[in-house]
């Protein structure tokens, strides 16, 4: 294995250690003025009887999750592997998420541990990718969604924009993703890549991308159940709302997730912290919610990531454990 380049760490370090500042100064500027103590009685007072069921919609909305990936290698002809296992694989996203830059640092995780899986690296990333392009697409209708039903925190105008222009994102990135038309204007970037010596894997991912424009069912049932896991994550929020008796609409958490989601993919901080929190501050105001009460349930619905992800550790030990058996004559290793 080739050492790492000096320079190369000490850019990383610093990029981190940059991240890391930025979420610092992100939670002192949102707590600038603020009381601390009650922050600190918001959270002691959480109900845990709710907070147990944010966990559990969270965890469910996993399993919604791990079904659309499920779907999309189903409808490319892939049996395995199995649904278990790429619950494993997304709970171990999360799991590495937390310390990954951005929200889509799981997907990195997601496309690597399945290309090991099948040897289909270009099958692997393009499933990830086209989960990713209609999940988008499910973030943008639940804005409008929730703009609609007379959600607050943005302005319905704004949620209306923002949700439609997710959705016109969305509609741009499958194009360029699946449309036929650009293959002439793709054809004039093969003299480059070939010099870069990434035309092979390319035209295995285009025509790996490809494959899914004879499916539209399957695409149409993974959009639907990326509204409904979406959903699930709101009203994980609005639970962890209900145990601090904040009295909040689930419509604004319609509009609230979207932009979550949004602000935490931007590398300017560790993991979205600090931009998470901010958001539930600026988005909630709208909302007649305190800076206090918004922060304190930011960091809630963290702390409901963080234990998820948890998932995630169990299943790295599983199958840490299932390898060593299969070296030592036991069953193949699981990864």
């Amino acid at each position: 294995m080739t050492p790492a380049r000096p320079g190369f760490l000490k850019t990383r370090l610093a990029r981190v250690a940059l991240q890391v500042a930025l979420s610092v100064g992100l939670i002192a500027a949102v707590l600038w003025q603020a009381d601390l103590h009650r922050i600190g009685n918001a959270l002691r007072d959480t109900s845990p009887s709710w907070f147990g069921a944010a966990i559990g919609i969270n965890i469910a909305a996993t399993g919604i999750m791990s079904l659309r990936w499920y779907l999309l290698l189903r409808a490319r002809g892939r049996r395995d592997p199995g649904l278990w296992w790429l619950f494993e694989t997304y709970s171990i996203a999360l799991l590495l998420g937390q310390i990954l830059p951005t929200a889509v640092g799981g997907d990195a995780v997601r496309a690597i541990d399945l290309s090991r899986r099948t040897g289909a690296r270009a099958e692997a990333v393009s499933s990830v990718l086209v989960d990713r392009v209609v999940g988008l697409a499910a973030l943008g209708a639940l804005a409008a969604a929730g703009a609609l039903a007379g959600g607050t925190g943005i302005g319905r105008g704004t949620a209306i924009a923002l949700g439609l222009g997710v959705v016109l994102a969305t509609g741009l990135a499958a194009v360029s993703l699946f449309s036929l038309r650009l293959r002439p204007l793709m054809r004039r970037f093969a003299p480059l890549a070939r010099r870069l010596r990434v035309e092979a894997p390319l035209r295995a991912l285009y025509h790996a991308l490809h494959a899914y424009r004879g499916h539209p069912g399957a695409l149409a049932l993974v959009f639907v159940l990326g509204v409904v896991a979406q959903g699930m994550r709101a009203v994980s929020i609005w639970f962890l709302a209900q145990g601090m008796d904040l009295g909040l609409g689930f419509a604004s958490l319609l509009v609230l997730c979207p932009v979550l989601f949004l602000v935490t993919i931007v590398p300017v901080s560790l993991n979205g912290i600090g931009l998470r929190e901010a958001t539930f501050v600026v988005v909630l105001r709208g909302a007649d919610v305190g800076r206090e009460d918004a922060f304190a349930l930011g960091l809630a619905f963290f702390a409901v990531g963080v234990i998820t992800g948890a998932l995630g550790g169990l299943a790295l030990l599983r199958r840490a454990m299932w390898a060593h058996r299969g070296r030592t004559g036991g069953s193949s290793p699981v990864t």
